[in-house]
């Protein structure tokens, strides 16, 4: 259910695991359990990428040739003030 994957590497995105962000680019991406996103998308792999991640996914390998500039402007200035909440501890 992808919905309910959702909700989890939302949960896990915010709680700073790395593994998520990706998952969110493709749930996004690709629009499953939600509409199709690519500004969401292409945010999630910058936030991944700022981590020292390497995203293998095609919304992070190509996604730039098929966005406007004013969508990317967008995304990364998301994923530049982007901070996980840490919860806990």
């Amino acid at each position: 259910n992808h919905k309910t994957a959702f909700k989890w590497y939302t949960r896990a995105a915010e709680q700073g695991h790395a593994g998520a962000y990706t998952d969110l680019a493709r749930l996004y991406w690709e629009g499953l359990g939600l509409p199709r996103d690519r500004v969401q998308a292409y945010k999630w792999c910058r936030i991944a990428a700022l981590q020292g991640g390497k995203a293998q996914l095609p919304p992070c390998d190509g996604a730039a040739a098929v966005m406007r500039r004013d969508e990317i402007d967008a995304a990364e200035a998301m994923a530049e003030t982007w901070r996980p909440t840490l919860h806990g501890g």
